[in-house]
């Protein structure tokens, strides 16, 4: 596909040059240095002509998010940066809590959302689970059983 898009810019003698690119980050890099490479392979520009190449790369960091959860899920437990564990058993815990009492705590946690094994790409249920308001119910369900990890 780049050494096609490569000929038709050599072809067609572009001025200007908008490449939009959508997915996820680690696949750019290498991508746009790809397509860099080929386009100054193109003998284009001529002198006195300029090339302008505007590369606008639009990330969907929602899909980004669904592999947190799933990792969170199947390992139990995630370090993050500042090195405090982050543990799938207090999202389960919530929603158990919230099954029992007969209340959410303002999220909006399921079976779904804890079984998401028969789910695992939707991006909703994953988005849902790292949300705030299921980290404020975290913290309001450890409030109200006076236990804090």
């Amino acid at each position: 596909m780049i050494d096609t898009f490569a000929q038709n810019i050599k072809i067609t003698r572009v001025k200007n040059l908008i490449l939009l690119f959508f997915g996820i980050l680690t696949n750019f890099s290498s991508k746009i240095k790809e397509i860099k490479d080929k386009i100054l392979d193109c003998e284009f520009p001529k002198s006195g002509q300029h090339l302008l190449i505007l590369i606008v790369v639009y990330i969907n960091l929602i899909t980004l998010i669904y592999p947190v959860r799933n990792a969170l899920g199947a390992w139990k437990t995630i370090i993050d940066w500042n090195n405090n564990k982050i543990q799938w058993h207090h999202i389960v815990d919530l929603y158990e809590h919230q099954k029992e009492h007969g209340f959410t705590l303002a999220n909006k946690l399921t079976k779904q959302h804890i079984l998401f094994e028969k789910n695992p790409m939707r991006v909703k249920f994953a988005v849902q689970v790292i949300s705030q308001s299921v980290a404020n119910g975290l913290l309001t369900m450890f409030d109200l059983k006076g236990t804090h990890p």
